[in-house]
């Protein structure tokens, strides 16, 4: 939903900013990977212009909301 909605993202890493700027810069496997430890896919949303779509791969997404594993 960030991706869609926000113009600028801050991805918080220990309690600092890792990285600050747009989701399309920011949204990216690598960051995703380094920052929550996920595997995931990113590719162009196929209806908002301009905006990443980030799908989760396998169990990651569970880690980052533990509501997915039920």
């Amino acid at each position: 939903l960030v991706a869609c909605w926000s113009d600028r993202i801050a991805l918080l890493w220990q309690g600092s900013i890792l990285a600050c700027d747009s989701p399309a810069k920011e949204l990216t496997q690598a960051n995703l990977k380094e920052v929550y430890g996920v595997d995931v896919h990113v590719m162009p949303h196929p209806v908002r212009q301009g905006r990443p779509l980030v799908m989760f791969d396998g169990s990651g997404a569970a880690s980052l909301c533990p509501l997915l594993s039920l």
